[in-house]
């Protein structure tokens, strides 16, 4: 016994280390990973690519996009809006082209008949919101998609217009305001009598030259002149200095010339009457 206790005691003299190792054995370390979480790349069905490919394809190629909502309305009113606004495209285009008859020449026969027939000034396209707000990004910063996500909630039409002239967006909205009028109650679509609400087509906002506005700013922007009227005050503000100052240098210039002219003929009838009464003075 006292041998057995004396080579433990020697072990542990000697190897301190690993009898301590053996005995006490240390928890393992746990190794944590972090992931860092993505996102995955939503993918769209045929049908939604093509709707958010059109809608982007409207963003692009036009100036002036009106996003009207309708509510409880039937095929009928929207398709008497689609007739309504291609009406005043139609007659604010024959009013833009008059006036362009001045400044442009007429077109040869020939050149009229080979060319197509020129795109309508405004068109209507009914819209689905969530695909339109995703087209938003390809033209607008997140904070503008996200001001335009909190309107566009229910159904909407989308106006387009290529071309920004306030004539014919003042008369696009002027299609639109009527139908804020009275109730038809054949307007109104079937539904339980707590769930009715009147049809409504309202103007909501709108995208003028890549910029996003409301209701109040798309009037406001309605209300501004034209190209052709801000180019004719133009000239006429710059013109106006030199017109008048030219007049009143031709009218001075002018005046003393006919001064000049009124003395020297005054003169040559004194010396003529001076003449004439010499000889008869003489006989």
């Amino acid at each position: 016994m006292q041998s057995a206790s004396k080579n433990v005691s020697l072990l542990s003299r000697t190897l301190p280390g690993q009898l301590r190792a053996y005995a006490t054995e240390a928890p393992a370390t746990e190794v944590v990973k972090k992931i860092q979480y993505r996102k995955p790349s939503r993918v769209y069905g045929d049908r939604k690519s093509h709707l958010h490919a059109q809608y982007a394809n409207l963003l692009h190629s036009n100036d002036v996009l009106l996003l009207v909502r309708y509510d409880n309305v039937k095929v009928n009113a929207l398709n008497k809006l689609r007739r309504d606004i291609a009406a005043a495209a139609s007659k604010a285009a024959k009013a833009s082209s008059s006036s362009k008859g001045l400044l442009n020449p007429a077109p040869t026969a020939n050149a009229s008949s080979s060319s197509s027939p020129p795109p309508p000034a405004a068109a209507v396209t009914f819209i689905r919101p969530g695909v339109f707000t995703a087209s938003l990004r390809t033209r607008f910063d997140e904070a503008t998609v996200q001001r335009a996500a909190k309107t566009l909630r229910g159904s909407y039409a989308l106006i387009s217009a290529r071309e920004l002239n306030p004539p014919l967006l003042a008369s696009l909205i002027r299609v639109i305001d009527p139908r804020r009028g009275p109730v038809n109650p054949d307007d109104i679509e079937d539904a339980p009598p707590k769930v009715k609400a009147p049809p409504s087509i309202r103007l909501v906002a709108g995208v003028v030259e890549d910029r996003f506005f409301l209701t109040e700013d798309v009037v406001g922007v309605s209300k501004l002149p034209t190209l052709q009227t801000l180019h004719a005050q133009i000239v006429g503000l710059l013109s106006a200095p030199a017109a008048k100052l030219s007049q009143v240098l031709g009218a001075a210039a002018g005046g003393s010339l006919l001064r000049t002219l009124q003395g020297y003929e005054k003169g040559l009838q004194e010396e003529q009457a001076e003449s004439s009464k010499t000889p008869s003075s003489s006989s």
